[in-house]
């Protein structure tokens, strides 16, 4: 990874502006906000993940809280390979697979609009 980082970084001659912003949508079980690396690389962010509570029966949880570190672990990896990348966040909703381990809906997924998010 650091290798490819590095080459990424360095290789000015083969990317048109290599300090250029990029973009990049993390689709996944959200991120955990109190990591250094994500200081003002966080655009926005939009979840799907719904769960009842004692006063609510659709609420909606944050994009900014991922008990699964998934998410969290990916965009770390997008922010060490581009140093000027900035992350629009999307929470999938969540189920429970057939041995009761949590698991991401497809069905989520399918819901997310790019267009809106860039």
């Amino acid at each position: 990874m650091a290798k490819f980082a590095y080459f990424i970084q360095n290789n000015g001659r083969y990317i048109r502006k290599p300090n250029a912003e990029v973009k990049v949508a993390v689709i996944d079980d959200g991120i955990d906000l109190s990591h250094p690396i994500f200081n003002k690389r966080i655009v926005d962010g939009k979840s799907y993940l719904k769960r009842s509570t004692k006063f609510r029966s659709d609420r909606t949880m944050d994009y900014f809280v991922a008990p699964g570190g998934h998410g969290t672990d990916m965009a770390t990896l997008i922010c060490q390979i581009c140093p000027t990348a900035k992350l629009y966040i999307v929470r999938l909703n969540e189920g429970r697979g057939g041995a009761g381990e949590r698991q991401i809906m497809a069905d989520s997924a399918a819901k997310v609009r790019f267009i809106t998010l860039f």
